[in-house]
């Protein structure tokens, strides 16, 4: 093979979709199951990753007048040994916060009520199947 070819082909290379990382890919999993979730409970979704500058916002979602953000947190182990309270750091709830103001402004809608749930994705050891638990209107963001 001449060298010439062989530069193209490695240039191809490069533009190639490359498969994601494998925690990338659970928490893109754990996303999918938390909105097909929130949906069945009546959730509308909205959006989903949405990026501001303070950060990503996993999901967003309505439920009446209210605006809903959700942070999904995708585990490999039982649900039942995760604390929700110590799952979302301080530092990370003040970016959430943040993002959510961003976004709302964004929205031309800076003064509509909102409030934060968590889900939790992890499985079930007996099953070896995915659990998804809700926390809505989580406190102290």
């Amino acid at each position: 093979m001449k060298p010439t070819a062989r530069r193209f082909r490695n240039l191809l290379g490069l533009f190639r979709r490359r498969k994601p990382a494998p925690h990338l890919e659970m928490g893109r999993r754990g996303e999918n199951l938390a909105a097909r979730y929130l949906r069945h409970a009546g959730l509308r979704i909205i959006a989903r990753r949405v990026r501001t500058p303070y950060g990503e916002i996993d999901l967003v979602g309505r439920e009446g007048p209210t605006w809903v953000f959700v942070e999904v947190k995708t585990r490999n182990a039982p649900l039942s040994r995760i604390d929700p309270a110590r799952v979302i750091p301080p530092k990370q709830r003040r970016r959430l916060n943040r993002a959510a103001r961003a976004f709302l402004r964004d929205q031309g809608r800076p003064r509509d009520r909102y409030r934060f749930d968590l889900v939790l994705v992890g499985t079930d050891p007996v099953r070896d199947r995915p659990v998804v638990r809700w926390f809505p209107h989580l406190t102290g963001i």
